[in-house]
């Protein structure tokens, strides 16, 4: 999570996701993602970023795939690789990575991680 704002309910919903890095209170995003890629040693083409306010427009554009709610700010939206049909807080990230998981090709190893039949996952 690399965020522009401090907030214990992030941290909080982090650890509850088990998201090991948790960056708050970030000026920089674009230098800060770019930095980030390069601790973990890839690419920013292969980085995901999901944003919804002016301030991830930035690393959007560094980002390989970026994806929006759909409540998020015009300009926001018009630079996305993806807008979620779901808003902010409505389950609008859990969308997005769905979409990005089945784009990549591993939709079917989440399914089998959670024992779901292909027919109920139509």
């Amino acid at each position: 999570i690399l965020s522009g704002r401090v907030s214990a309910a992030t941290t909080r919903r982090a650890a509850e996701l088990g998201i090991d890095i948790v960056l708050q209170g970030i000026g920089d995003k674009a230098g800060r993602l770019r930095e980030l890629c390069q601790e973990l040693a890839i690419d920013p083409l292969e980085a995901a970023f999901f944003g919804d306010d002016l301030g991830d427009i930035p690393p959007m554009r560094i980002a390989g795939w970026s994806a929006a709610p759909a409540d998020a700010a015009d300009e926001v939206r018009a630079v996305a690789s993806y807008v979620s049909r779901l808003g902010g807080g409505r389950g609008a990230v859990r969308d997005a990575i769905e979409v990005l998981l089945r784009r990549e090709g591993h939709w079917d190893r989440v399914l089998d991680a959670h024992d779901v039949p292909r027919e109920a996952a139509s």
